[in-house]
Protein backbone atom coordinates (compact mmCIF):
# COMPACT_ATOMS: atom_id res chain seq x y z
CA UNK A 1 0.00 0.00 0.00
CA UNK A 2 1.23 3.09 -1.05
CA UNK A 3 1.17 6.45 1.58
CA UNK A 4 -0.34 8.85 -0.04
CA UNK A 5 0.93 11.63 1.51
CA UNK A 6 4.38 10.34 1.25
CA UNK A 7 3.84 9.84 -2.53
CA UNK A 8 3.16 13.51 -2.80
CA UNK A 9 5.32 15.33 -0.81
CA UNK A 10 8.41 13.22 -3.02
CA UNK A 11 7.06 14.14 -6.12
CA UNK A 12 5.47 17.15 -5.36
CA UNK A 13 8.60 18.95 -7.66
CA UNK A 14 7.01 16.53 -10.30
CA UNK A 15 3.64 16.98 -10.02
CA UNK A 16 4.01 21.08 -10.48
CA UNK A 17 6.33 20.91 -13.22
CA UNK A 18 3.15 18.79 -14.91
CA UNK A 19 1.05 21.60 -13.95
CA UNK A 20 3.08 24.12 -15.26
CA UNK A 21 3.61 22.84 -18.95
CA UNK A 22 -0.12 22.35 -19.11
CA UNK A 23 -0.44 25.90 -17.96
CA UNK A 24 2.53 27.13 -20.47
CA UNK A 25 0.78 25.04 -24.02
CA UNK A 26 -2.28 26.85 -23.53
CA UNK A 27 -0.39 29.71 -23.50
CA UNK A 28 1.33 28.81 -26.15
CA UNK A 29 -1.85 27.96 -28.10
CA UNK A 30 -3.71 31.05 -27.41
CA UNK A 31 -0.22 33.06 -28.94
CA UNK A 32 0.00 30.72 -31.76
CA UNK A 33 -3.76 31.96 -32.79
CA UNK A 34 -3.28 35.14 -32.37
CA UNK A 35 0.35 34.99 -34.30
CA UNK A 36 -2.00 32.98 -37.11
CA UNK A 37 -4.70 36.18 -37.53
CA UNK A 38 -2.08 38.17 -37.70
CA UNK A 39 -0.14 36.57 -40.36
CA UNK A 40 -3.21 36.24 -42.34
CA UNK A 41 -4.13 39.55 -41.89
CA UNK A 42 -0.68 40.73 -42.99
CA UNK A 43 -0.29 38.42 -45.99
CA UNK A 44 -3.63 39.26 -47.35
CA UNK A 45 -2.98 42.64 -47.50
CA UNK A 46 0.46 42.41 -49.01
CA UNK A 47 -1.84 40.15 -51.70
CA UNK A 48 -4.24 42.54 -52.11
CA UNK A 49 -1.88 45.24 -52.26
CA UNK A 50 0.96 44.34 -54.23
CA UNK A 51 1.64 45.91 -57.61
CA UNK A 52 2.60 43.13 -59.92
CA UNK A 53 -0.38 40.31 -60.45
CA UNK A 54 1.92 37.85 -62.14
CA UNK A 55 3.83 37.47 -58.77
CA UNK A 56 0.47 37.12 -56.79
CA UNK A 57 -0.35 34.39 -59.46
CA UNK A 58 2.71 32.67 -59.08
CA UNK A 59 2.91 33.09 -55.18
CA UNK A 60 -0.74 32.54 -53.64
CA UNK A 61 -1.00 29.16 -54.54
CA UNK A 62 1.82 28.55 -51.62
CA UNK A 63 -0.32 30.57 -49.33
CA UNK A 64 -3.63 29.18 -49.99
CA UNK A 65 -2.06 26.06 -48.72
CA UNK A 66 -0.74 27.58 -45.67
CA UNK A 67 -4.00 28.84 -45.08
CA UNK A 68 -5.69 25.95 -45.61
CA UNK A 69 -2.94 23.70 -42.71
CA UNK A 70 -4.33 27.19 -40.12
CA UNK A 71 -7.51 26.54 -40.99
CA UNK A 72 -7.17 22.93 -40.21
CA UNK A 73 -5.32 23.75 -37.08
CA UNK A 74 -8.17 26.44 -36.02
CA UNK A 75 -10.99 25.60 -37.51
CA UNK A 76 -13.39 28.08 -36.06
CA UNK A 77 -11.02 31.00 -36.18
CA UNK A 78 -13.46 33.36 -37.84
CA UNK A 79 -10.51 35.65 -39.00
CA UNK A 80 -8.76 32.96 -41.17
CA UNK A 81 -11.77 31.93 -42.60
CA UNK A 82 -12.06 34.88 -44.13
CA UNK A 83 -8.76 35.69 -45.20
CA UNK A 84 -9.12 31.57 -46.71
CA UNK A 85 -12.84 33.23 -48.01
CA UNK A 86 -11.45 36.64 -49.51
CA UNK A 87 -7.53 35.06 -51.50
CA UNK A 88 -9.38 31.45 -52.15
CA UNK A 89 -12.49 33.52 -54.20
CA UNK A 90 -9.82 36.28 -55.62
CA UNK A 91 -7.71 33.63 -56.98
CA UNK A 92 -10.67 31.80 -58.44
CA UNK A 93 -11.84 34.50 -60.23
CA UNK A 94 -9.12 36.29 -61.18
CA UNK A 95 -6.59 34.07 -61.79
CA UNK A 96 -8.08 30.50 -62.55
CA UNK A 97 -9.04 30.00 -66.74
CA UNK A 98 -10.11 26.34 -66.12
CA UNK A 99 -13.65 25.93 -65.45
CA UNK A 100 -13.81 22.81 -63.32
CA UNK A 101 -10.92 23.80 -60.74
CA UNK A 102 -11.82 27.82 -60.47
CA UNK A 103 -15.44 26.19 -59.31
CA UNK A 104 -13.84 24.02 -57.46
CA UNK A 105 -11.55 26.60 -55.70
CA UNK A 106 -14.35 28.85 -55.43
CA UNK A 107 -16.46 26.85 -53.79
CA UNK A 108 -13.99 26.17 -51.23
CA UNK A 109 -13.71 29.98 -50.63
CA UNK A 110 -17.31 30.06 -50.13
CA UNK A 111 -17.12 27.22 -47.56
CA UNK A 112 -14.73 29.13 -46.00
CA UNK A 113 -17.07 32.39 -45.76
CA UNK A 114 -19.70 31.14 -44.96
CA UNK A 115 -18.02 29.12 -41.88
CA UNK A 116 -16.36 32.42 -40.98
CA UNK A 117 -19.46 34.29 -40.78
CA UNK A 118 -20.58 31.71 -38.20
CA UNK A 119 -18.00 31.68 -36.43
CA UNK A 120 -18.24 35.55 -36.23
CA UNK A 121 -21.81 36.56 -36.42
CA UNK A 122 -23.99 32.85 -35.14
CA UNK A 123 -26.85 34.73 -35.70
CA UNK A 124 -26.41 34.78 -39.89
CA UNK A 125 -25.35 31.48 -39.59
CA UNK A 126 -29.02 29.74 -39.95
CA UNK A 127 -30.00 32.24 -42.65
CA UNK A 128 -26.90 31.56 -45.12
CA UNK A 129 -28.01 28.82 -47.98
CA UNK A 130 -30.71 27.78 -46.34
CA UNK A 131 -33.18 30.63 -45.15
CA UNK A 132 -33.83 31.52 -48.42
CA UNK A 133 -33.18 35.17 -50.13
CA UNK A 134 -35.93 36.97 -47.76
CA UNK A 135 -35.27 35.75 -44.62
CA UNK A 136 -31.36 35.98 -45.54
CA UNK A 137 -32.32 39.91 -47.00
CA UNK A 138 -33.87 40.73 -43.40
CA UNK A 139 -30.78 39.44 -41.29
CA UNK A 140 -28.11 41.47 -43.29
CA UNK A 141 -30.74 44.32 -43.00
CA UNK A 142 -30.32 43.92 -38.87
CA UNK A 143 -26.68 44.10 -38.89
CA UNK A 144 -24.60 46.29 -37.53
CA UNK A 145 -21.54 47.88 -39.56
CA UNK A 146 -19.07 46.16 -37.64
CA UNK A 147 -20.06 43.26 -39.38
CA UNK A 148 -19.39 44.34 -42.73
CA UNK A 149 -15.85 42.14 -43.09
CA UNK A 150 -17.42 39.05 -42.64
CA UNK A 151 -20.84 40.01 -44.83
CA UNK A 152 -18.56 41.05 -47.50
Amino acid sequence: MIERSGFFVRNAGRLAMVLLFGVALSGCAALAGKLADRLSASLTQGVINHDDPETVAEGLPAYLILLDGLIANDPKNAGLLLAGAKLYSAYAGGFVIDTERRKRLADRGFDYARRGVCARNPALCGVLGDGGFELFARAIADQKADTVEALY
